[in-house]
């Protein structure tokens, strides 16, 4: 292993890094130089199952069994002719994938099981497996060469990362689904179909036999740094468009037999990549950031808005308007499965090119909404649509009758109601008082004494009462309160306390700035750390003195006393609570 300081050169793999000034102080440790190349594989299972299942023309179901997609062989075949392959591993719930444990064991991949996905689709995966390439890559130094295989953008960073230190890196996805940059973030790109041996969609006008031949680097010499891009700028001669445009219109109605009218730019150039594997914006003199969409403004004839792209804006709008708004008018109920669900919401497939959306809010009337699953059927009301977004925005909880709508002829301010504890959080108490209506019991308002979390005092499943301090039906909203259901200490404070008073206290718990303690049931005070003479327990009894009653804000300062230990107890006191 060899070590460069300053301007020494240091060896990673096979490449010499890049020397740098004495003023750097770089310190750059090498990797062993090596005759054939050592491959770690990590498969983002789910992923590449997922899109699989989708080419195949499956709806992949949430937290269920699923069935076979990914050709495993073919793509470990892949792997290990690229030198040998010291390390794999796969990602995903495998509780739901056991259709793949034999296949994935025979090449002695690992299994790494992960969490369940929340409602939101995630459960960590990503996260998990960029951690572990890390750690692999610092760990094991003879590894040269990573092979990720997934569709996903988010590992973008980690690829760079990775190709910082000298690691030749080679992506494996689907097309249609990988990211628009994922192919650029790698040495190497290759699409699953070109590898399996028997792709899951056979791209029309593609010759998939002589995309699949396409040779390996071999095993025996160690990766190259990419040739560099031209530095042309000048726009192409038409030779070079007519080549282009035909690759392009071939590309788009491929895309559109797949998608329907609403082409992502993302699945539009891997497509074309796979129809000719030698294309590239920077062969015809674009390069850099949006190379792609500068090709095509110069091609002409298409229109490109956001992420998407249409060969004819006018001719689009017009079909949807016509067609589509006459199908989907506002108030219209329709039913679809849902197909992806994301943090603002669930994309629900209407039919071939048409997708719905229904926001979080307007899943259902509850705070908190049903968990509902990928493929699971749905009905729902069509409250939007827009023709220039090509945007049709649905409601599930407008096919019930809003709960809210006569809640002040239900309830008043001063009611006093009973109702179920459905969720605790850090700060407040969530209480069901019908279906749809649910009230909120701030921490402060849970008891007269001090409550530092709701859990502390509650349960949930737990029947309570309760008083109504405020209704807010525009923001759905109905705060509450148990401790006015109690009588208020601070009512007579002023008979029983005064300024220069001497109390006997108990120790109830300590912040960063003193300790809360207990004067009575229902009455806490406050004493400064800085006037604490010695540490104190939870429980403990001290005696102190009132130095400040301040009634518009509801406190009470106190200084301890010098005094003999007392052992009389405070009434109803339980050492570790208010």
């Amino acid at each position: 292993m060899e070590i460069a300081l300053g301007k020494k050169t240091a060896m990673y793999g096979n490449m010499p890094a890049e020397t740098v000034s004495e003023s750097q102080s770089v310190l750059q440790i090498a990797r062993p130089v090596q005759q054939s190349r050592h491959i770690a594989v990590y498969w983002d299972f789910e992923n590449i199952h997922i899109e699989c299942s989708r080419a195949l023309g499956l709806v992949p179901a949430k937290n269920a069994i699923q069935p076979h997609a990914v050709d495993v062989e073919s793509l470990m075949r892949y792997c290990k002719s690229l030198g040998i392959v010291s390390l794999c591993r796969a990602y995903a719930d495998w509780r739901n994938l056991a259709v793949y444990t034999d296949d994935l064991l025979s090449h002695s991949i690992q299994l790494v099981q992960m969490f369940s996905h929340t409602h939101l689709g995630k459960n960590s995966t990503d996260i998990q497996m960029c951690l572990d390439i890390l750690t692999d890559n610092n760990t094991f130094p003879h590894i040269d060469t990573v092979v990720i295989v997934t569709g996903d953008s988010d590992y973008i960073p980690l690829i760079q990362k990775l190709r910082a230190r000298g690691i030749y890196v080679i992506g494996i996805g689907v097309v249609g689904s990988t990211g628009y940059y994922l192919p650029k973030a790698c040495d190497e790109f290759k699409f699953y179909h070109n590898i399996a041996k028997q792709p899951p969609v056979a791209p029309a006008g593609a010759d998939i036999a002589a995309l699949a031949s396409e040779p390996a680097p071999p095993a025996e010499t160690a990766p190259s740094d990419p040739a560099p891009e031209s530095i042309e700028t000048s726009p192409p001669d038409s030779a070079d468009l007519n080549s282009v445009i035909k690759l392009l219109e071939e590309a788009y109605n491929q895309a559109a037999g797949e998608q329907g009218e609403k082409i992502t730019l993302a699945s539009l150039k891997p497509i074309m990549v796979q129809i000719d594997p030698a294309f590239d914006p920077a062969n015809f003199g674009y390069e850099g950031p949006g190379a792609f969409k500068k090709l095509i403004a110069a091609i002409g004839g298409y229109t490109v808005e956001g992420h998407h792209i249409w060969k004819n804006k006018e001719a689009r709008q017009h079909k949807f308007s016509r067609e589509i708004l006459d199908k989907y008018k506002v108030g219209t109920v329709v039913e679809g499965p849902i197909n992806q669900i994301m943090p603002i919401g669930m994309l629900v497939w209407l039919e071939k090119g048409i997708t719905g959306i229904v926001n979080t809010p307007n899943i259902s009337w509850e705070l908190t909404p049903p968990d509902y699953r990928l493929g699971d059927k749905i009905k729902a009301k069509v409250i939007d649509i827009n023709a220039e977004q090509q945007r049709i925005g649905l409601s599930i909880k407008h096919l019930l009758d809003n709960p809210w709508a006569d809640l002040l002829e239900k309830y008043k301010v001063g009611d006093t109601i009973k109702g179920e504890v459905i969720d605790l959080r850090p700060a407040n108490a969530f209480i069901r008082l019908e279906n749809a209506i649910t009230g909120i019991v701030h921490v402060s308002n849970i008891s007269w004494e001090f409550v530092s979390n709701p859990s502390d005092e509650l349960k949930v499943g737990q029947i309570i009462k309760a008083k109504i301090i405020a209704i807010e039906p525009n923001m759905r909203r109905v705060s509450l309160s148990i401790k006015h259901l109690a009588p208020d200490p601070w009512e007579h404070i002023h008979h029983k306390y005064r300024v220069g008073q001497n109390v006997r206290c108990a120790i109830i718990s300590q912040n960063n700035y003193g300790y809360y303690v207990r004067l009575e049931k229902g009455l806490v005070g406050f004493l400064p750390d800085k006037k604490a003479r010695e540490p104190y327990q939870a429980g403990q009894q001290i005696e102190a003195e009132i130095t400040a009653i301040l009634h518009d804000s509801r406190k009470i300062f106190l200084d301890p006393i010098p005094t003999l230990k007392n052992s009389l107890p405070i009434p109803d006191f339980e050492p570790g609570k208010p």
